[in-house]
């Protein structure tokens, strides 16, 4: 995937199409083949396993009775699912699992510089998942929801822990308000600040 800063830190992947959907329906359509163009292959325990992390995003505006556009209207709904980290072994997936690792662990660095309140930068640009999620990491206004995955047997509990662990980090992510660039500050949650988890 090509990603590529745009005008004012605006972040541009050169090819990606918008459509535009009417209704539910033709949103969950345009869902369903991003699904099935999604890279899969078998990890030993899931024959179709994630071998990419997914980005659906779905910009919503407000139209005026003769269709124009509402200045200011849009938000921006991200769906992202993360392929889940694996233990390098040699492969034909060992790229693959590389670069999912990677991603995963620069999403974690930068959810770890979000909770230190004395830290001056974050390392989205580490990344292409960082750099496509950082409008949404660092926006104050914005609000994330974290759904994990969990493995009940007992053969995965250090994994179950560390997506626990790492779960209950992002939770404690909050963003104030500022009149140029947000505060960072560590834990708790109130009207004016920025929940990463609910």
């Amino acid at each position: 995937l090509d990603v590529r800063e745009g005008a004012g830190g605006s972040v541009i992947v050169p090819g990606l199409t918008a459509i535009c959907a009417n209704s539910l329906e033709e949103a969950l359509e345009l869902l369903e083949l991003g699904v099935a163009s999604r890279a899969v292959g078998d990890n030993g325990v899931n024959s179709t396993s994630s071998r990419s992390h997914a980005l659906f995003q779905v910009t919503v505006e407000r139209l005026r009775s003769d269709g124009s556009v509402i200045a200011g209207s849009a938000v921006r709904l991200s769906l992202v699912d993360l392929a889940g980290s694996e233990k390098l072994q040699k492969g034909s997936q060992l790229s693959e699992v590389a670069n999912i690792n990677m991603s995963l662990s620069t999403l974690a660095q930068c959810i770890a510089s979000l909770l230190d309140c004395k830290r001056t930068h974050v390392p989205y640009r580490n990344s292409k998942l960082t750099r496509l999620l950082q409008e949404a990491l660092q926006n104050p206004t914005s609000a994330t929801v974290m759904v994990i995955c969990l493995n009940p047997s007992r053969g995965a509990v250090d994994e179950t822990l560390r997506t626990m662990q790492f779960a209950d980090r992002a939770k404690r992510v909050v963003l104030r308000r500022g009149p140029e660039t947000p505060a960072l500050a560590p834990g708790g949650s109130d009207g004016g600040n920025y929940n990463a988890s609910n």
